[in-house]
């Protein structure tokens, strides 16, 4: 069983001088704050891993201390093809389960992973992992920035995970107050 939690970078700085570059871009203050109430939703993780872009970087720095291991860069993440991620998942789940907490390696847990990333990609891994696959009409989830998505499942095809949470910003901001 998994815990997939897809996590949108907050918001960042946007394309101009002195962030031409836009991997480089880091997170506004309302980026910041957003990726901070990210603690509050979250439970302890066994992996966390984050696109190498700058944004969502800071935004996994927020909830680093959730991991054993830290959050670990996969660049997959910062690139737009959301058939990647996936397959990039499934093979990170071939050895989790001996690296993960003994929860997960026992199975009296889901294991739990959260991928920081951004949109597109995140709402069409979200789309793909929860709906039947329709190449004509692919699903997929509008994920504004700061927003959460939590899936559970065994299966990493179409329709093999269950949508559970999904938090806008907004949502969480109200948590919070």
């Amino acid at each position: 069983m998994l815990d997939l939690w897809l996590i949108r970078h907050g918001e960042a700085e946007p394309r101009s001088a002195p962030w031409n570059d836009d991997a480089g871009r880091p997170l506004t203050q309302v980026g910041r704050a957003q990726a901070a109430r990210l603690p509050r939703i979250l439970p302890p993780l066994d992996r966390l891993f984050t696109s190498p872009l700058t944004r969502a970087a800071d935004t996994a720095n927020a909830i680093t201390h959730l991991a054993p291991r830290r959050a670990e860069s996969l660049a997959v993440l910062g690139e737009e093809d959301a058939m990647d991620v996936i397959d990039a998942v499934r093979r990170l789940l071939e050895g989790a389960h001996s690296d993960a907490g003994s929860g997960a390696v026992a199975g009296l847990r889901p294991l739990r992973i959260a991928l920081v990333g951004h949109q597109p990609t995140l709402g069409e891994v979200a789309g793909y992992l929860i709906a039947p696959y329709r190449a004509d009409q692919p699903a997929a989830i509008a994920l504004g920035k700061g927003g959460v998505v939590h899936l559970t499942g065994d299966r990493l095809e179409p329709g093999g995970m269950v949508l559970r949470k999904l938090l806008r910003a907004e949502d969480l901001d109200q948590m919070g107050s």
